[in-house]
């Protein structure tokens, strides 16, 4: 995050319930399967939260391919023992197996390991098979 949007501000490790982790969208310059959040009410996903300006937040978006391939959407997580309303990034066009390179994937595996997220989340990554 810090590359992408320097004055981005880390607050803590989220949980957006109602939702899972999938790979809906190819991104081409990862070669692979892209992460997305999918409605799925009995389960969960942890996030990094940040606090963003608005120049961050308008090159996340460029990033981000917003509103053409992700849009933002509004949604209440768990962060810090209370309930906070943020925003996601949804892929907009889902696809249905586009897996995730193994590079991408230990990337979403060594940060969960480095922010501490739950474990059970962590067996989930584990159980995703890559390309």
């Amino acid at each position: 995050m810090r590359e992408r949007c320097p004055n981005a501000r880390y607050i803590g490790v989220g949980k957006l319930d109602g939702y899972t982790l999938d790979f809906t969208i190819y991104a081409p310059h990862r070669g692979c399967g892209a992460a997305d959040i999918v409605l799925n009410p009995h389960d969960s996903v942890s996030g990094l939260v940040y606090e963003l300006d608005n120049d961050d937040l308008s090159k996340l978006d460029r990033i981000e391919g917003s509103p053409i391939h992700y849009r933002r959407v509004s949604v209440n997580i768990e962060l810090l023992n209370e309930r906070k309303d943020v925003f996601a990034y949804e892929v907009v066009n889902k696809s249905q197996n586009v897996p995730p390179s193994h590079d991408y994937l230990n990337l979403l595996k060594q940060a969960a390991k480095q922010y501490g997220f739950p474990a059970s989340y962590r067996s989930k990554l584990d159980a995703i098979l890559p390309l």
